[in-house]
């Protein structure tokens, strides 16, 4: 196999993300040797993973990469649980990013127990395995010396602390200044867009404007490392940590109307029709048992979570902020093993930061995902009508998707939801019907099943990828 870098680890001069094939590793560089054996050592690493909040590795016999020129005996090369599907800051709904959060919090608290502390406070740290998060950056903790300030504090208020106010108090489509600010939202940007009655939050008057007017002093903790008035005893850092802790929990999301969540409440579907189409999707998933299933416009899960009873990693995609936060929380509540993520399909995430390729586009993560079955379901006419998409171009990106399998949902020019989004506007879909959507699918995709549903202009496709 071919040794691949992670392109985002470039950033950490102690150690290096890189594949060989589907596995994972980490090379990790001599200037951190210490700090990790502090790490596994000091029982940190055990408390951690025992709970989990970090993720858990393997050390792995460095000989082996010996042969590819760039590992020996002097170097340690460990081995993490692999996740499987990676989502960034951008793509997370309110609850997920506040959790990812505390968790971050949590994790410091614990370990200064140990006379440890993080480094970093990166909201790319966290990932979410069944929709809960965990600390996957094994080599964020460094040893804690009686006096240092936390240099993280600056980059948790961007990261965090900003993106959740601005979230909570003005809308939830600030979330995407994440994407145009991958090292966090800079706090003075967040003071101006945030209205004056946020800052009767004491905690956000704190963390956000005064800190932000310190940074412009050059005062910010970052900026007074090496001066004298930096000196931070471990009592006023514990007390930093817990009025952060109560700066998050203090940040509540107030509900926001959004297009699509409460979609089931209004759909063309009567109550015979919907559990007809649950059990048609029940019936074909269950004809292929697949492992990984991706739904896109899942909306509130209730389609996912009947694929996730057949699959071993079930992901849930919608581009509705609000019909994702409600879901998070739902499927938190039902334990059930199902990961959420905020994706426009019309826009899903492209590569972001230096050279373009620091983290990786939306398309790029499924196709390397290798998932057995994407469910597309009362979807594509939002694509094709509302977004003037042809067949043609509709297979092409599931084709892109390198998914086994697809089960998707024609939408007809029948249905009652396709002649609302006509209503307003020239109907330039004359091609918009069942042939020509076969026609346009069948170059890469063989139809396996097909289930008409009820007596609606709609049928459940079940189609196979072509090699």
């Amino acid at each position: 196999m071919t040794i691949k870098f992670n392109q985002a680890s470039f950033r950490d001069p102690d150690g290096s993300v890189f594949s060989d094939g589907e596995d994972i590793y980490r090379l990790i560089n001599r200037s951190y040797h210490k700090n990790f054996n502090q790490l596994m050592k000091s029982g940190l690493y055990k408390e951690l993973t025992e709970n989990n909040l970090l993720v858990k590795h393997k050390k792995v016999n460095a000989n082996k990469f010996k042969a590819k020129n760039f590992s020996g005996d002097d170097q340690i090369i460990i081995q993490p649980d692999k996740i499987h599907f990676i989502t960034y800051p951008y793509e997370w709904s309110f609850s997920q990013l506040k959790q990812a959060a505390l968790l971050t919090l949590k994790i410091q608290k614990i370990a200064l127990k140990y006379n440890m502390t993080l480094k970093d406070a990166s909201s790319y740290n966290i990932q979410f395995i069944n929709n809960k998060p965990i600390f996957i950056d094994t080599l964020s903790f460094t040893e804690y010396a009686v006096g240092d300030i936390w240099i993280p504090y600056a980059q948790f208020c961007k990261h965090f602390v900003a993106p959740l106010a601005l979230v909570s108090k003005k809308n939830h489509r600030l979330i995407n200044l994440l994407k145009s600010n991958i090292d966090g939202i800079p706090l003075d940007l967040a003071c101006q867009i945030l209205p004056y009655t946020a800052f009767f939050n004491l905690n956000l008057l704190i963390h956000l404007k005064i800190h932000s007017i310190s940074q412009k002093s050059n005062e910010s903790f970052e900026k007074t490392k090496n001066v004298k008035t930096s000196y931070l005893s471990s009592k006023k850092l514990n007390l930093l940590i817990e009025g952060l802790v109560a700066c998050i929990e203090s940040i509540n999301l107030q509900d926001q109307k959004t297009q699509w969540d409460q979609y089931y409440s209004f759909t063309n579907y009567e109550t015979k029709i919907f559990n007809l189409k649950k059990k048609l999707v029940d019936e074909l998933i269950s004809k292929i048992k697949p492992k990984v299933i991706i739904d896109l416009g899942g909306n509130d899960g209730t389609f996912t979570k009947i694929a996730a009873r057949y699959a071993n990693y079930a992901y849930l995609i919608d581009s509705d902020f609000m019909a994702i936060e409600r879901s998070y929380t739902e499927i938190l509540k039902e334990n059930k093993s199902i990961t959420s993520a905020i994706i426009d399909l019309n826009n899903p995430s492209p590569n972001l930061g230096f050279n373009s390729n620091e983290r990786d586009s939306f398309i790029s993560r499924v196709s390397e995902l290798n998932c057995d079955c994407i469910i597309s379901l009362a979807l594509m006419h939002h694509i094709c009508i509302s977004n003037n998409v042809p067949f043609i171009k509709l297979a092409d990106f599931y084709k892109n998707l390198n998914s086994k399998y697809l089960l998707i949902e024609y939408v007809g020019p029948e249905d009652s939801q396709v002649q609302k989004l006509l209503s307003n506007r020239e109907n330039i879909f004359l091609g918009y019907n069942i042939e020509n959507f076969v026609d346009a699918f069948k170059k890469d995709f063989t139809i396996i099943d097909k289930r008409k549903i009820g007596d609606m202009d709609r049928v459940l496709f079940l189609m196979k990828r072509k090699k």
